[in-house]
């Protein structure tokens, strides 16, 4: 495949993305679940087993708010839990409470729910983890550029180094507009998200790099940058896909097993999980190697030029 000829191709349909994401962001706004917004915490006990998107929906139309809804269950007490994370600058008042566990009751009338708790939660705790996080996400930038810099200075370090963070900056645009385009509020398994898909990203592109590196020693000098480049991706696009084909099939069952069993937490993390392993795919097989061929091939004229 010649990857550095659909280049064009590849950057419009990119762009595209990017711009309706960004669009969307400021048309719909960015949704926050409680940990970054504060808001309340509803737990309930129950007997039996029932459907938490059940639970979400009847909570979402009594309350209107947005919220999330997982299960737990205590192994040493012997009980279950169904828990409502609630966002809002603001608590609940007795009556709503009141009337959503009448509103459950009614719906599941043989599951004996009761609720156990009800608190307000500040949003101070999570602002930290957004904060902890942006700097986790800063400091890997960081050490990828060292790391690039050192492996790789016999074939323009800075250069590649750059093209890296930038189509890795593209996977992690691409994951938060699935959060928004999906609906999922922004918690902490975002920033889990984010750096998982960081690493499996960055390894797909070291890998290309490396072929580059040793398929520079091993063709001749005058051999065009963009021969060389997609050389080497088409020598790494069978180890890439394996790679990658066989982490987004784990996802994928990963999805499949929330959905049937109406996990809601794990559906809301390994759905965007899936995207994020497409985003570093694409971008590290039809981004990353062409994005620097037109760098190296630009400063080639201004080369000749001087």
């Amino acid at each position: 495949m010649n990857f550095y000829k659909m280049k064009w191709v590849c950057l419009i349909i990119t762009g595209v993305v990017l711009i309706a994401g960004i669009t969307g962001m400021f048309i719909n706004g960015v949704k926050l679940d409680i940990q970054f917004r504060g808001g309340a915490i509803l737990s309930y006990s129950y007997e039996g087993d029932i459907n938490d998107n059940e639970v979400e929906s009847i909570a979402k139309e009594i309350l209107n708010r947005e919220l999330s809804v997982y299960k737990t269950e205590n192994e040493l007490s012997n009980t279950q839990n169904v828990v409502l994370n609630i966002a809002g600058n603001e608590g609940l008042e007795f009556t709503v409470q009141e009337n959503l566990l009448k509103s459950l009751k009614e719906k599941f009338p043989e599951n004996n729910i009761e609720k156990n708790e009800s608190r307000v939660v500040e949003p101070y705790i999570g602002r930290q983890a957004l904060i902890k996080g942006g700097i986790a996400i800063l400091i890997s930038f960081a050490l990828m550029l060292i790391y690039i810099w050192i492996r790789f200075r016999k074939i323009d370090s800075l250069s590649l180094g750059v093209c890296t963070i930038i189509t890795l900056m593209h996977d992690l645009i691409i994951v938060f507009i699935a959060y928004l385009v999906m609906g999922i509020p922004i918690n902490d398994s975002f920033i889990a998200v984010i750096l998982t898909i960081l690493g499996y990203s960055i390894n797909d592109k070291i890998v290309i790099f490396d072929r580059i590196r040793e398929n520079s020693k091993l063709l001749p000098v005058e051999t065009p940058i963009e021969d060389l480049v997609n050389k080497s991706i088409n020598q790494s696009l069978t180890r890439s896909l394996f790679t990658d084909g066989t982490t987004v099939v784990a996802a994928i069952a990963i999805l499949g097993f929330a959905t049937a069993y109406g996990i809601t937490s794990i559906r809301n993390f390994s759905l965007p999980l899936l995207v994020g392993l497409v985003a570093g795919a694409y971008s590290s097989l039809f981004l990353c190697g062409p994005l620097w061929t037109m760098w190296r091939k630009v400063a080639e004229k201004r080369t000749k030029k001087k």
